[in-house]
């Protein structure tokens, strides 16, 4: 009896240690200096982003997880780490072979997203991705903890910040069965971000974005509204944002309004330069058959992007943040570091 009290105590006392004292142990703190390295990946990040290079996905990769050994405390860094693993797993329709591997993007970015949110908790973007991408990794494990835990961080985020928030949580919801509860709340959180930016309630029937270009100088200027416009960051942010809208109107059935979101992507000021003026021509050409493949749960091969909603499609990130033609890997700039083991 006294050894079994004697393993009793321990046990407990173990349990205690283990759960006690990692409350006590400091937390990563933040460290914001970027090392010689960390800018060339910093670069060679947003420049290949920026261009659409998917197949620069491993080089990125290499070179920012090379800096983030260097500073692990560093949010940006984690940050764009997460950003590449989700444009990965993302754009996955661009390989030219399906991999069961690809999975572990979602793991990932929700990793590097947490790091970051972490060490820069000011900064609710990185909550709101994360959230995204803890629904993304729960669906794909079928585990409804997850899921539930991402909605309710994304949900946060959209309350706080609707300009960007809406969309965030709007674009996974979008993959709901039309029928269910959650795709009605991705049309809802749409309307919501467009009233928000529009600092209105936006004509359901008739919008036409152009009545609220007048605001764009003011609204650049502060930072919740600079969301609702095309940035340096997302060069294109309206025109996806429309797709997108488009997109999940034409899923419900609505063929009149999602016809209209499309049009109001090509109302933009920056649409001349949209490198996927074919794409959105293609989505307004097909939208009828669209109202029944975008209620089909089907994976698709390259070049059929126009049979899926956009968070699906090769442009579920460059749509909003390409700014430039995608450049073929073999007439892709090397940016290859000298100092850099490959």
């Amino acid at each position: 009896m006294k050894k079994i009290s004697i393993l009793l105590f321990c046990s407990l006392f173990l349990v205690s240690c283990s759960t006690l004292i990692p409350m006590f142990m400091k937390k990563k703190q933040a460290n914001t200096e970027f090392s010689d390295l960390a800018n060339y990946a910093d670069t060679y990040f947003w420049t290949h982003f920026h261009e659409g290079n998917y197949d620069s996905i491993p080089q990125i990769l290499h070179l920012l997880k090379a800096a983030y050994i260097e500073n692990p405390n560093n949010a940006t860094l984690a940050a764009h780490i997460g950003f590449t693993h989700a444009w990965a797993l993302s754009e996955r329709i661009r390989l030219k072979e399906s991999s069961a591997n690809i999975i572990d993007h979602a793991a990932l970015a929700t990793k590097y997203f947490k790091d970051a949110m972490q060490l820069d908790p000011k900064d609710v973007r990185l909550k709101g991705f994360h959230g995204d991408f803890l629904m993304t990794e729960g669906s794909i494990s079928k585990d409804k903890k997850k899921t539930t835990q991402g909605y309710f961080e994304a949900k946060s985020v959209s309350k706080k910040w609707p300009e960007w928030g809406d969309f965030t949580l709007s674009y996974p919801l979008s993959l709901s069965d039309k029928t269910d509860k959650r795709f009605q709340e991705s049309i809802d959180l749409m309307w919501h971000n467009a009233d928000a930016c529009a600092c209105e309630k936006v004509d359901r029937n008739a919008l036409d974005w152009r009545k609220y270009y007048a605001l764009l100088e003011t609204d650049l200027k502060e930072k919740n509204k600079r969301a609702c416009w095309n940035t340096w960051i997302a060069p294109h942010n309206l025109e996806g944002f429309f797709i997108h809208f488009g997109d999940i109107l034409i899923k419900s059935g609505d063929l009149e309004k999602g016809l209209m979101l499309y049009q109001n992507a090509k109302s933009t000021p920056e649409y001349e330069s949209y490198p996927y003026k074919d794409f959105l021509e293609e989505r307004i050409k097909n939208a009828k058959q669209n109202l029944e493949r975008f209620n089909q749960t089907i994976e698709v091969a390259a070049g059929n992007s126009n049979q899926v909603l956009m968070i699906n499609s090769e442009i579920s990130c460059m749509g909003c943040h390409q700014k430039t033609k995608y450049i073929a890997p073999s007439e892709a700039k090397s940016y290859v570091a000298p100092h850099i083991k490959r």
